[in-house]
């Protein structure tokens, strides 16, 4: 049996610290693709939509363009905006109806005029589209502020591990292999998510602590009945009351183990917590520090990379 799955995307990392609000028109000129021009531009690619289309292709999935689109991290999105870009994604997940899941590839910070939980926002209506029984899987950025509404509406949420984001294809792939196996009603998926009173600073995850906290989350992965646990690092960038790290499990029919996997790795997240704070130098001090190296080159960042 094939089954006909909706791909699309919508990214964006919003600053909310920046003055200047985002408009449609980044989006339509970064990247703005329907039907025939998502597999032209992603097929074969390292992006979360190339994953899910080359798993699809594997699968003998028929994916189902929608739309497709994404700016780079920018400030608040305007309600004009929103408006339009929600509309176009539902119109062209309408186009693709009857489907039997929806696969999706969103960010988990986005932040618009009015809707502090985009994704969230999102996603309660294409399930108000395509009804209760459809299944849907969401790709997200290591750096999403999860919200319990993300988590009503979706069947799986995949966050990449890794900072730099090295594996997005891996997880669009994830997320086509989730849906395919809950349609062949091989996995009962049920999630749990523990948010976490921390915001903390772009980490990567070459380096303890975020090193030893993913290994902890494979760790819980090849427990029988876990199918994945992420932790979410969040985006301190965005001033909403849903900023903050989180941890998500999903188990395959059992509530109780996704919580206690999820509260596992919480609670370790929670003890490594003053591992994050950053060691910040003054600009006099980087300064001395520079002039104090032999040789070089010496590198000065900004890591705000908004």
């Amino acid at each position: 049996m094939s089954f006909r799955i909706a791909v699309g995307e919508w990214a964006h990392e919003t600053n909310t610290f920046c003055p200047a609000p985002t408009t449609a028109e980044p989006f339509r000129q970064f990247m703005w693709l329907k039907g025939e021009q998502v597999a032209a531009v992603h097929g074969g690619n390292r992006t979360y939509v190339g994953g899910m289309l080359d798993k699809a292709a594997e699968l003998g999935v028929t994916a189902v363009p929608a739309l497709v689109t994404m700016a780079y991290p920018s400030g608040t999105i305007t309600r004009e905006a929103y408006d339009e870009i929600l509309g176009e994604m539902l119109s062209s997940i309408r186009a693709a109806l009857p489907v039997d899941g929806v696969c999706l590839s969103l960010h988990g910070a986005g932040v618009a005029e009015g809707v502090d939980d985009l994704e969230g926002a999102v996603l309660a209506a294409v399930r108000a589209l395509v009804g209760p029984s459809v299944p849907i899987a969401v790709a997200l950025d290591l750096h999403g502020n999860i919200t319990e509404e993300m988590v009503r509406q979706a069947d799986g949420l995949f966050g990449v591990n890794f900072y730099p984001h090295n594996d997005s294809y891996e997880r669009g792939a994830e997320a086509m292999a989730f849906l395919n196996r809950v349609l062949r009603r091989e996995i009962r998926p049920v999630m749990h998510l523990e948010r976490l009173p921390m915001i903390i600073p772009t980490s990567t995850t070459d380096l303890d602590p975020a090193k030893r906290l993913n290994e902890l989350t494979w760790a819980w992965e090849k427990q029988p009945g876990v199918l994945d646990c992420t932790v979410f690092h969040g985006f301190p960038y965005t001033d909403v009351p849903p900023v903050g790290m989180s941890v998500l499990a999903i188990a395959d029919g059992d509530a109780a183990l996704a919580r206690k996997a999820a509260q596992a790795v919480a609670k370790a997240v929670w003890e490594a917590r003053d591992q994050f704070t950053p060691q910040r130098l003054s600009p006099a001090e980087a300064i001395a520090a520079a002039g104090a190296v032999e040789g070089g080159p010496v590198v000065i960042n900004d890591t705000a990379d908004n």
